[in-house]
């Protein structure tokens, strides 16, 4: 009884949407997969930096000079006295911002 069930079972036809498999998505060469995750790579560091530098610019904007004085001056002196030590050489050269 049980194994005429399970041969009734192998013999009925599966459904066609089970076997069928969705169509490859492109790129399909590796170099083209490649160049097309490293532009999207480029896209979202360069959206990334844009809405960073939009940030950075809004929040300077909004200070007035004096604040924006104060403001240099207390990182300056907190990176100088915060660790009893100034800043290594190659880090007051090559950084972008000057503090020391």
């Amino acid at each position: 009884m049980g194994l005429a069930l399970g041969l009734a079972c192998l013999t009925l036809p599966l459904p066609l949407h089970a076997q069928r498999r969705p169509p490859r998505q492109k790129p399909t060469t590796a170099t083209e997969s490649q160049a097309a995750s490293e532009s999207a790579q480029e896209r979202r560091s360069r959206e990334m930096w844009n809405d960073l530098e939009s940030d950075r610019n809004r929040h300077i904007a909004a200070q007035d000079r004096a604040t924006r004085k104060r403001m240099k001056r207390s990182i300056r002196e907190a990176r100088k006295h915060g660790r009893n030590r100034m800043l290594p050489w190659w880090k007051r050269v090559f950084s972008r911002k000057r503090y020391d």
